[in-house]
């Protein structure tokens, strides 16, 4: 009897080890996973515009490209600044319009990379209190974008 119990939890072991080692190889696995973003900063004494942060953590393959879709509340930022978990910026060209900005890196972005967008200059035309920026991403290699979610940043004061 001890041997059929014995047995039969290997058989289970061996089950769940082989099952987690497919899971952690699978195509499944995000780009990148969003860290929840800090309240936007205030330009300056005045605020008449803010800085937004959002930040993610890159996971599965090298990033080439991240596209941030405005909300209708806002408008564009001024410029976008893109940094890695020590605070150095990391080189990009930045194309941006009334929709998005479109962030091409001039380097793939490493996998366990922490990178921190901030969007400067960025005015509320609303009084809503939570803006909502989607993010999308593109590996190196890759034609088309790949939708990471939705980054939601608290804004403080009344609209501009």
């Amino acid at each position: 009897m001890k041997g059929l119990i014995y047995g039969a939890l290997s058989v289970l072991l061996a089950g769940t080890i082989a099952v987690s080692t497919v899971r952690t190889a699978s195509a499944d696995t995000p780009i990148a996973r969003l860290i929840p973003a800090e309240a936007s900063l205030p330009g300056g004494d005045i605020p008449s515009s803010a800085t937004h942060h959002i930040a993610l953590t890159v996971q599965a393959a090298k990033l080439s490209q991240l596209v941030i879709r405005f909300p209708a509340d806002i408008t564009p930022p001024v410029s976008v600044q893109v940094t890695n978990q020590a605070d150095e910026l990391i080189e990009t060209k930045v194309a941006i319009d009334q929709q998005k900005a479109v962030i091409n890196f001039t380097h793939p972005v490493a996998m366990g990379t922490t990178l921190k967008v901030a969007l400067k200059g960025v005015k509320r035309v609303t009084s809503a209190n939570v803006v909502v920026y989607e993010v999308a991403a593109r590996r190196t290699g890759d034609k088309g974008f790949v939708p990471i979610g939705s980054a939601s940043v608290r804004a403080y004061g009344p609209a501009q």
